[in-house]
């Protein structure tokens, strides 16, 4: 390929569109732009095939390594057509927290794609998470407990896949704490050093205001960068919950933690 592919993730409600923006403000990238959703139904089409290759999948292949080069093929043609579309940028930028758990597989179908990760505190990942239940479910009450242990369970499978993974210095992992405090030299790793937090959501492609976010969208979007939302846990959870957050996925994030120093 003629360019870079980097993913941008991490769990959902860690930041990880703040950190694309931030990305995309490099003038070697493209635009920000919303999630790469569509890549992301490309690449679960090969986990499905995958899952179903002794029922379905071996008729179509000589066998499981020929259905990877295959869908490696399909995988890096989507890149190749995405970057043409987008003004073919030296780095393709791209984002989606669903992807997260499959970066490991991904980095072995796309040899030179490269990743960087947002890690934030779980507490306030569980607690971003349950105000975005409140405003879906607009007044209703909610299953709290529930809530709590499904985005935990969801931290620890996209996290855990990335601390077994193999990604090495093809992985970047920056914490929201650090980020949104204006310390970037994380992103330095990979030569992101004209990252310029001045022109965070600047796009001629992605409109403010018109992303279709909804719920999703917290009052820090559009804005600066900012540590506002950082420890608002301990005005959404009260203590049990917060020690239920920490038993259930504090160590997993303590390991991503560490993957950042």
């Amino acid at each position: 390929m003629n360019f870079e592919p980097i993913f941008v993730g991490g769990c959902q409600r860690s930041g990880t569109t703040v950190l694309h923006a931030l990305t995309c403000t490099s003038p070697r990238t493209n635009d920000f732009l919303n999630e790469c959703s569509y890549f992301m139904f490309l690449y679960r089409a090969y986990v499905q095939g995958e899952k179903f290759f002794d029922h379905h999948s071996k008729f179509y292949f000589r066998d499981r390594e020929h259905m990877k080069q295959s869908h490696s093929v399909i995988l890096r043609n989507e890149l190749e057509r995405t970057w043409d579309w987008l003004g073919r940028p030296e780095i393709l930028a791209l984002k989606s927290p669903a992807l997260t758990g499959g970066f490991p597989l991904l980095g072995e179908m796309i040899p030179g794609a490269r990743f960087i990760v947002s890690v934030r505190d779980p507490r306030d990942v569980v607690a971003s998470r349950l105000d975005v239940e409140r405003k879906q479910n607009a007044g209703k009450p909610i299953n709290v407990d529930k809530i709590v242990r499904d985005q935990c369970e969801e931290y620890r499978r996209d996290f855990e896949s990335l601390i077994e993974g193999q990604l090495g210095e093809r992985l970047c992992v920056i914490q929201y704490e650090q980020m949104v405090a204006k310390d970037l030299s994380p992103l330095h790793r990979f030569g992101l050093t004209d990252i310029d937090p001045g022109k965070l959501w600047e796009s001629k492609i992605h409109q403010m205001g018109k992303s279709g976010g909804g719920a999703y969208i917290t009052p820090l979007y559009g804005g600066e960068l900012s540590p506002a939302s950082v420890g608002r846990y301990q005005e959404v959870l009260d203590k049990e919950k917060q020690a239920l957050v920490l038993e259930l996925c504090g160590d997993v994030a303590d390991k991503v933690r560490a993957l950042a120093a």
